[in-house]
């Protein structure tokens, strides 16, 4: 399980108001209140660490967004919206995808920086903020 980092003192104050509002969960406007740090799961399907469904090149933007090579981009799995007509339906709401560490997920964006410079894209929603940040 991912944990409150410990340096947290360290990060700007906003920084630390979104990890706070991680336990009981208030990150977006459902405001369910698990305590991820417990190992509970909010509505969005996510607990305490991010689970990415995928780190690499993404060709479907337009060519002025994404270039020849594609933009390197992180797909988190799990939403807050639970929308019907969804198009990443099996990322966002059947959470597809593995748990990284925080360490790890910085790791991959440093990699999709170098490979695709300085274009980094994300897809998710409210809940992943913190450990992005």
């Amino acid at each position: 399980m991912t944990s409150l980092p410990a340096n947290i003192d360290s990060f700007s104050k906003s920084v630390q108001q979104l990890w706070e509002r991680m336990n009981p969960c208030i990150l977006c406007p459902r405001g369910c209140k698990v305590y991820r740090s417990r190992g509970q799961i909010g509505f969005c399907g996510i607990g305490d660490g991010p689970v990415v469904s995928s780190v690499g090149p993404h060709f479907g933007e337009e060519t002025v967004l994404v270039g020849h090579g594609g933009s390197g981009t992180i797909f988190f799995a799990g939403c807050n919206l639970g929308c019907i007509f969804c198009q990443n339906f099996d990322i966002s709401h059947h959470c597809n995808g593995r748990q990284l560490t925080i360490k790890q997920l910085a790791q991959s964006m440093l990699q999709l920086q170098e490979d695709y410079g300085c274009g980094r894209r994300g897809g998710g929603e409210a809940g992943f903020r913190p450990q992005r940040v």
